[in-house]
Order: structure tokens, then C-alpha cells, then sequence
């Protein structure tokens, strides 16, 4: 029967019809697997040609022979790693380990620049490597989306599609009419912010994706409509996956949210492994920076405005917006002075919208929180003439050409300094204050959230090639930059607002691969404040530490096992590669070589490998099987038939434990399009059928013949 390659595995040509343009094919992947149809030109078909065995000398056949062996895998473990291009270490197996025992939900929450984005590679490599159809979508923050599609081309060979309005309409113009280019199978990568708009959220298709990747995962924990459109789309997936180095930011309502993120009555498998942060490590320094009589004098003119116009009905307005001009007046002059222009354009009615003060696209906005835009924006419960002559009055004091007691601080201690650094601010307002204040000998780069992607990768690069050896960047630098190859001082401009904030900026420098000790610098004052800041900090920082880790243990030793047999593949790969045609071939040997493997009287042997695919389509297990080379091939495949039964048997286990999980065994079917029933588009729930494990047809790789 002929034989064809589609979506990356041979299948059997069962039924073939040819209609006007259009071919139907009806295959089989193997005995006693279901049959399935596919479309061609819609999907490609590329025919596989059987060949007899082609007479090869003894170092080329077992090149084959370890080739396969090498690209061969077992049930429930990751599937083979010999062509990834990076290190394995044990602890980064044990989520794929957890996906495939049939764990749904996982938390990855180990420390900052220990590789999380390797671990979900990992998972997403095996997924795509077991099912030809798998759909797999990774969110994460818009500026991290190249990196990301980088990364896994790199490391995996892995294509990923990045799914944004321009790359969406081209898929569109390019697929068959009517097709949702959703649905083609493979990886995608977009943005929580993308997704939340009701017309993306409503084309995504009903089936659900194969795993769900969730980046930065901390900050889709908020209440918020990236929070619901992310915890629907994760509730459906088979799998999801959430990726953050600081679970818990000392917020309770948040932790909780983040940890019903995709729940639907399972529980979350979580792993947490840090590294120690012992002085060996890392060295964190708070420099106080003394106030000068210009910072100290616009200081005080807050604190008379705040006294003099206090509102007698105890409105809390103006003591917000005193606390935001005092913490932006810290910063720099210029940041004070663009939040007085921006509170005048309020009091004066000016119609400049609020969205121009906030960054768009991202979840850390770098111009101003979405609390501060509030803030401005707010009543003061003073009385608008007053308030109005008191904002003049500090525009007038303030004189946003100066330099800050900060940027001098900062100057005095780059100075002392060749290494190269990274500045982390608050606001962006405060940049150009910061470039001033680099000495002429430094060459320096800005990051920023109104630049484009391409344009804050151009810095990134710059950065990392040594052409800069300053990089200068609000908080969207401060999440999934690995910069530890170029330097390893961090330096905060402002006090950080949270250890979420704090952590992330110091993880961009200290990460795996970094061979120096990592300093970290916090520029800080005397006032109130700052003091205030600092409190705040160490406060929410003992309540997440005080919250009780609870990782998963179960797989570390099977996880160890998997590193082990992983490193045999790669030493098997380097000593044994081959790059020929992957046609099967004969060697003719000693019989001492095949006494050692069957016995005296064997007259040769035949090496097959045997996939063992689930109903679905997956392949769970690759065999490669050797046998007396007269061994007809039906005796191979029921020699692999008890295999396959055991493995039935553990899946059904599984589904009859996943069973008690709510909405398990829904199928989401697409709502009619001629239908009278508001229901008949609902959900309906369809009974699981058995487990089924078949045994694929068996390939002949390898003969080796006695020689006579």
C-alpha cells in the first residue's frame, strides 16, 4: 500500500478521491488505529518511497542505528533532546516530567534567570515532537515576543508564528476562504493585551490549544480583563503553564488570583528552586545621596501647599497628588515638572487625552502607573483658582534645566566605576536626566516603552555587542533581558516599589551563565519618603517570604535519569552522526558480532523502529527493536503489543482520574451557522472513550548479515 509524509508522520493511503482542485485522503497511521481524512493542497502530501536495503560497511550502519537510537523516546518523559542547543540540567526536566504524568496546571516560579523560558521550550519541543497537530500558544509581554521566537529557533529549532493585527490579516489573505488561520497547528506568540480585545478574544477558535504558556505570569494576577481573558483560554487548554520569579509581591488578593489562574477544580503542580543569595553572589548597596538646598526647597514648597490648602471637609485628594509630586521631584527636576504641566492642563480643562500619559501595549507603564494617571486626573477637593496659583508657583521653583541631588549621586558614582552597568528609572521623564549625568568617557543606550520593538532591540544588542557600556531603561528592560553576558552591576535610580520590581531588575544581570559577582545599587535619600519606600519594601518583602513554598519533589530522581540518558543521546549524536538519506541498509559482519547480541545460530539481525501511537494521533513511545533477521514483521509489532497494552492501561487511569475534574471530556463544537436552538452551539458534553494504544508499522532500519 503507498505510503505518504503528512504534518511529520508516514501515514498508510487508505482511500484517495480527486474532486475539482481538490484531493481527499483517507489514511491510516497504523494497525488498529482509527483512520483520519486530510485536504490536500490544504495540507501537504510528500510520498514515501519504499527501497529495498542499500549494502553499506559496518562504521555507516551503526551511524544509522545510533541515529535512531538517539531519536527514539519513552512514554511520559520529554522527548529527545540530542539536537537542542543548550546545557540540560536535571531540575529543568521536572515540569515536561509533570505535563506528561498528566499534571494540567504548573507553576514554574524558580528565582530570576534560572531558565524558565528553557523549561517551557522543553515542554513546547516535546509536545510538537509527539503531536503533529498540536496548537501551543505563548503569552507574554509584547516587548519579549522576538526574544522569544529567538529563543526557540536558537535552541529547539522551533518555528513560532507572532500573532499581531499585520501578521493575522496576511494569514488571512493567504488561507482558504473561510479558514481561521488560528487553527493551523504549530506555535504562536502574543500579548495579554492583544488578546483582551473583544474581536481577537471572539475569533479565537472553540478546540483548545494543545498548552498554554503564560510569561510573566505575575502580572496577569491583577483584576482585570487580561486576568479573565487568560484564565478562559487557559481553563480549556489540556495544559497550562505559568512562568514568574516572584509568585507573591506581597499582595494576598493577587497571589490567590495567580493561583487560580486556568482552574477548573485540578490543582496546581508547583516548582520553586532559588539559587542562595549569599555575598558570594550578589552584593546589594543602598548609596544615600544627600539633598541639596534646590531639591530641599521645592521639597518644602510641596509640604506648605499641602498645609496651606488642606480642604476642611478632609478630602483625600490633595494628599495624593502632594505624595506623587514629592515622590517625582526625588527623581529628577524634569519628572516634577512634567507632572506640573500635566495637573495644570487638568485644572485649566485642556482636552489632551489621559492615554498620551501612559505607555499602551505593555504591563509596566514606563510614563506613568495607571494609579498616578488616576491621581492627576482626580479632584483635589481644593479650590481650582488656588490650587492653580499654588501649581505656578512650584513650575516657578522648580527649574527642570537643574540638575537633581539623585543624578549627581549617580554621576559622582559612575565615575568610580569602568564596569558596565545597567540604569533602571521609574519614570521616563527621568532619562534624559540620567543620560546627562553618565560621564563623556561612558557610551551609553536608552530603553524605553515609546520606542519601537525594533528599536529597543537595536539598544539591547548594542548593549550586549559592548558598542555601549551604559544601558539606560525604564522598568520594560527589567522583565526576560538576559544581559549577564555584558555586565553585571544593576542600579536602581529610585527605590523600587516592590520586590517584584527589585528582583527583576537585578535578575537581568543575575542569571545562569553569570561567572562574576553580581553588584546591585539603590540610590536613596534621607527624606520621608524614601524612608517610606524603603519600609514598604522590606514590609511586603517578609510577607512573601513568610508564604510557605510548597515545590514538587516527585520527579527530581526520575528527572535526574532523563539528564543521564539525555547526555548518552549527545555523545551518541558526536560520535556517530550521519547525514546520509534515511533509507534502511544492510552490513555484512563477523558472526562473532552477532553471537554477542542472539546467539551462535541466529543468521543475522534485522533492527526495526516501532512508534506506539495513541487515537488521538500522538506518539507516545518510539522502540527501536532488534530481532533475528528472519523475524517476519507482523511478530515485531506483537512483540511490541504488550508495551502498548500497559501503556493503555496507565492512560485509562489517568482519564478516570481527570474525570472528577470539571468540564473534563467537553468538547467545544463550533456554534451553527443555520440554527434555530440557542443551545445547539453550547457546550455538550461527550463520553471519554477507552484509552487505545496501537503499534505503529514497524520500519526497518538496520540488517546485519553473517558474513559466509
Amino acid at each position: 500500500m503507498a505510503e505518504v509524509w503528512i504534518r511529520r508522520r508516514r501515514w498508510t493511503i487508505v482511500d484517495e478521491r480527486r474532486g475539482e482542485g481538490l484531493t481527499a485522503l483517507r489514511v491510516s497511521g497504523g494497525r488498529d488505529e482509527a483512520t483520519r481524512s486530510f485536504l490536500l493542497p490544504c495540507d501537504t502530501a510528500i510520498a514515501n518511497r519504499v527501497r529495498r536495503p542499500r549494502r553499506v560497511g559496518m562504521a555507516q550502519a551503526l551511524a544509522r542505528l545510533a541515529g535512531h537510537v538517539v531519536r527514539s523516546s519513552a512514554a511520559f518523559t520529554p522527548a529527545s533532546l540530542c539536537e537542542a542547543r543548550l546545557d540540560i540540567l536535571p531540575f529543568q526536566l521536572e515540569p515536561t516530567l509533570a505535563v506528561c504524568a498528566g499534571r494540567r496546571r504548573v507553576l514554574i516560579a524558580d528565582g530570576v534567570g534560572m531558565g524558565k523560558t528553557v523549561q517551557a521550550g522543553l515542554l513546547l519541543h516535546t509536545i510538537l515532537s509527539r503531536h503533529a497537530d498540536a496548537r501551543c500558544l505563548v503569552v507574554a509581554p509584547a516587548t519579549l515576543l522576538s526574544q522569544w521566537a529567538d529563543e526557540l529557533r536558537s535552541r529547539f529549532d522551533l518555528i513560532a508564528r507572532i500573532a499581531d493585527t499585520v501578521s493575522l490579516a496576511r494569514l488571512r489573505a493567504s488561507a482558504p476562504y473561510l479558514s481561521n488561520p488560528w487553527l493551523q497547528p504549530g506555535i504562536w506568540l502574543t500579548s495579554a493585551d492583544f488578546l483582551k480585545q473583544p474581536h481577537v478574544r471572539d475569533a479565537l477558535p472553540t478546540s483548545p490549544w494543545s498548552l498554554v504558556v503564560c510569561d510573566e505570569a505575575h502580572q496577569l494576577s491583577g483584576d482585570s480583563q487580561r486576568h479573565q481573558a487568560l484564565h478562559h483560554l487557559a481553563a480549556a487548554a489540556d495544559a497550562a503553564v505559568l512562568l514568574t520569579a516572584t509568585p507573591h509581591d506581597g499582595d494576598e488578593g493577587r497571589y490567590r488570583r495567580l493561583l487560580a489562574l486556568g482552574a477548573r477544580g485540578d490543582t496546581l503542580t508547583r516548582f520553586q528552586r532559588s539559587r542562595p543569595t549569599d555575598d558570594a553572589r550578589r552584593r546589594t548597596r543602598w548609596v544615600r545621596v544627600p539633598l541639596f538646598t534646590e531639591d530641599l526647597r521645592v521639597l518644602r514648597a510641596i509640604d506648605a501647599f499641602e498645609r496651606s490648602a488642606r480642604p476642611v471637609d478632609g478630602h483625600p485628594g490633595l494628599g495624593l497628588i502632594c505624595a506623587l509630586f514629592r515622590r517625582r521631584a526625588l527623581s529628577s527636576p524634569a519628572a516634577l515638572a512634567r507632572s506640573l504641566e500635566r495637573r495644570l492642563m487638568v485644572l485649566e480643562g485642556c482636552d489632551e487625552p489621559r492615554d498620551v500619559w501612559r505607555q499602551p501595549d505593555l504591563f509596566d507603564d514606563d510614563i506613568l502607573a495607571g494609579d498616578e494617571a488616576e491621581i492627576l486626573s482626580s479632584a483635589s477637593g481644593v479650590p481650582v483658582g488656588r490650587e492653580r496659583a499654588w501649581v505656578r508657583r512650584l513650575q516657578h521653583l522648580d527649574i527642570s534645566g537643574r540638575h537633581g541631588s539623585r543624578t549627581r549621586g549617580l554621576a559622582a558614582l559612575l565615575r568610580r566605576s569602568q564596569d558596565a552597568a545597567v540604569i533602571f528609572t521609574h519614570y521616563r521623564d527621568s532619562l534624559p536626566a540620567i543620560l546627562a549625568a553618565v560621564p563623556s568617557w561612558r557610551r551609553a543606550a536608552v530603553m524605553h516603552g515609546g520606542l519601537t520593538a525594533a528599536e529597543q532591540q537595536d539598544a539591547v544588542r548594542a548593549f550586549l555587542d559592548h558598542r555601549v557600556d551604559t544601558l539606560v531603561a525604564t522598568d520594560v528592560a527589567s522583565q526576560g533581558l538576559n544581559l549577564q553576558s555584558a555586565a553585571r552591576w544593576a542600579i536602581s535610580f529610585d527605590v523600587p516599589w516592590t520586590p517584584l520590581r527589585f528582583e527583576q531588575r537585578i535578575g537581568r544581570v543575575d542569571r545562569i551563565g553569570q561567572t562574576r559577582r553580581v553588584h546591585a545599587t539603590v540610590l536613596t535619600t534621607r527624606h520621608q519618603c524614601d524612608l517610606e519606600a524603603r519600609e514598604r519594601l522590606n514590609a511586603r518583602t517578609q510577607v512573601s517570604e513568610r508564604v510557605p513554598v510548597a515545590s514538587c519533589r516527585r520527579w527530581i530522581r526520575t528527572a535526574e535519569g532523563c539528564a543521564r540518558w539525555s547526555d548518552t543521546q549527545r555523545r551518541l549524536t558526536r560520535h556517530w552522526r550521519h547525514h546520509g538519506e534515511p533509507r534502511p541498509c544492510e552490513a555484512v559482519v563477523a558472526s562473532a558480532f552477532i553471537a554477542r547480541w542472539l546467539g551462535h545460530a541466529a543468521p543475522g539481525i534485522a533492527c526495526y523502529e516501532v512508534p506506539l501511537v495513541r487515537s488521538t494521533g500522538e506518539v507516545l513511545e518510539r522502540r527501536v527493536v532488534a530481532v533475528p533477521l528472519e523475524t517476519p514483521v507482523t511478530a515485531v509489532a506483537a512483540r511490541c503489543a504488550r508495551r502498548a497494552a500497559a501503556l493503555a492501561r496507565r492512560l485509562q487511569l489517568r482519564a478516570a482520574r481527570q474525570s472528577r475534574w470539571p468540564h473534563q471530556g467537553e468538547t467545544a463544537t463550533q456554534p451553527s451557522l443555520f440554527t434555530r436552538s440557542a443551545h445547539d452551539g453550547a457546550l455538550k458534553p461527550s463520553a471519554p472513550g477507552a484509552p487505545c494504544v496501537a503499534v505503529g508499522t514497524p520500519r526497518l532500519v538496520v540488517r546485519f548479515v553473517r558474513r559466509p
